[in-house]
């Protein structure tokens, strides 16, 4: 008896840890972990009915959809020859995979691969984020560009001299949102694409990643917790602290109904700069 309760246990156990992401519902986090299958899972992408991940195995990084709970998970593109890094998708299939190799931004049409886009970052991509009116880019140079939806006609909007940008989210607005890893700076807001400043409330040990809505802005920051802030980045309260373990939660979308993800990458990543970028 005491032998199988164990061994329950440490399946239970087995289970957890080896979970690769949580769900949220309205804000609240969802008590079971889901995506146990699918390890190494360095980029995610909520819409209003389904979630979009990169997660790597041995040889290989796979675009998956899944439903809108992180299950019924499908390949969609496999990418064998390049490092994606960031995914932002909508609700019609349409989306962007940014690669960290010159080739820039990798185009998708009702789920399916078109190309990548004709102009390339040079310097690799950080993350990206697809709206109405375009695809907004972080570059390897820590600037920030918007391009078409079809990932050309870019041009630069912004570039950080002394921050680094980790993670950008925009609405079809203009209005936007970019993560700094920097600490004790924290969020800087976008108006019609125009830079209006960094918020009041910092993040002592920087952010790692961030998703606007029209309800607010989510943010991971250095600590491995979720929190949710205003539009503007102000009054920001703790939804979680993130549990697992020694790995690093790296994938993390919210959408407007408060639905999210917050995945995990079991690689090792450095953690949020604490010096300024070139």
């Amino acid at each position: 008896m005491k032998k199988t309760l164990l061994l329950s246990m440490i399946v239970l156990l087995a289970k957890i840890v080896n979970a690769d992401a949580w769900i949220y519902s309205n804000n609240q986090r969802l008590p079971n972990p889901v995506m146990s299958s699918q390890r190494d899972i360095v980029a995610t992408s909520i819409t209003e009915n389904a979630i979009y991940t990169l997660n790597k195995d041995d040889k290989n990084t796979n675009l998956m959809q899944c439903d809108i709970y992180g299950l019924n998970c499908q390949v969609i593109d496999t990418f064998k020859n390049y490092t994606p890094v960031s995914v932002s998708f909508n609700s019609d299939g349409d989306g962007v995979v940014g690669v960290r190799d010159n080739s820039g931004l990798a185009i998708y049409k009702q789920n399916k691969f078109v190309n990548f886009a004709n102009d390339p970052f040079i310097t690799g991509v950080r993350s990206v984020s697809l709206t109405k009116s375009g695809v907004y880019v972080i570059n390897g140079y820590s600037e920030l560009w918007k391009c078409d939806t079809n990932g050309i006609s870019c041009k630069k909007l912004d570039f950080y001299n002394n921050n680094k940008p980790i993670s950008v989210s925009f609405n079809d607005n203009g209005d936007g949102v970019v993560g700094v890893s920097n600490n004790g700076i924290g969020l800087a807001i976008y108006r019609q694409d125009k830079f209006t400043g960094y918020a009041n409330d910092t993040f002592s040990k920087g952010v790692r990643s961030v998703s606007l809505t029209k309800n607010g802005i989510f943010v991971l920051n250095g600590y491995d917790e979720s929190w949710k802030c205003t539009v503007n980045g102000e009054n920001c309260s703790k939804l979680n602290v993130n549990d697992v373990g020694s790995e690093i939660s790296t994938g993390f979308s919210f959408n407007s109904e408060g639905n999210g993800i917050v995945s995990r990458d079991y690689s090792p990543v450095p953690s949020p700069s604490t010096s300024a970028s070139t």
